[in-house]
């Protein structure tokens, strides 16, 4: 049996500007920030005056994207991020 009280908060935003290297090639790096907050409290615990817990999470993701065109027509796309 449980009885569990649980609340999420998340937020998160991301900054990526894009360098024309040449009219064939660009660059795109980028920022990804996470902010992650998590409640839980469990009502059944302490003869039901309960306990309660939190954890919270911020993380900075990084990443870069790299696109080529060979011929009008046609786009190689690479990308790569870090994730935690």
């Amino acid at each position: 049996v449980e009885d569990n009280l649980r609340k999420n908060q998340a937020f998160s935003g991301y900054f990526q500007p894009r360098f024309n290297i040449t009219s064939k090639l660009s660059v795109t790096p980028g920022i990804r920030f996470e902010h992650v907050r998590y409640q839980r409290t469990n009502r059944l615990f302490n003869n039901g005056q309960g306990i309660k817990g939190e954890t919270t999470l911020s993380k900075a993701i990084p990443g870069v994207g790299v696109a080529y065109a060979a011929h009008s027509s046609t786009l190689q796309v690479r990308s790569t991020g870090a994730a935690c």
